[in-house]
């Protein structure tokens, strides 16, 4: 498979980091080797919750990337500051109340 985004020419690879839960919580970690040229990452946060008072919520070292209320959704956005730091772990943890949620982390680099 070939990569090619017309922004960053000399980005070559894409990596797609996906974990889903019904579990209520999950938790993983990444860490960005400090070799790579990082171009652009992002994430879109997906759920589907149920209606009333339910929520999910993704949060990358501690902080919220993007939360949502009940229904359907998605949430997407860029990856920014500390989340994006090379060379140091990072943790993702995904949060819910109802139904199941998901997160899609996206890493363009060359």
């Amino acid at each position: 498979m070939r990569y090619y985004h017309w922004q960053y020419h000399k980005a070559r690879k894409l990596l797609v980091v996906l974990d889903t839960t019904n579990a209520g919580s999950d938790t993983f970690k990444y860490t960005i080797p400090g070799s790579l040229k990082l171009y652009e990452a992002s994430g879109s946060h997906f759920a589907n919750v149920g209606c009333c008072v339910q929520w999910s919520q993704t949060t990358i070292d501690g902080e919220v990337f993007k939360k949502g209320g009940s229904n359907k959704y998605v949430l997407v956005g860029f990856l920014m500051g500390q989340t994006t730091a090379q060379g140091v772990q990072h943790e993702v943890v995904l949060k819910h109340n109802g139904g199941w949620m998901g997160i899609a982390l996206f890493f363009l680099y060359g």
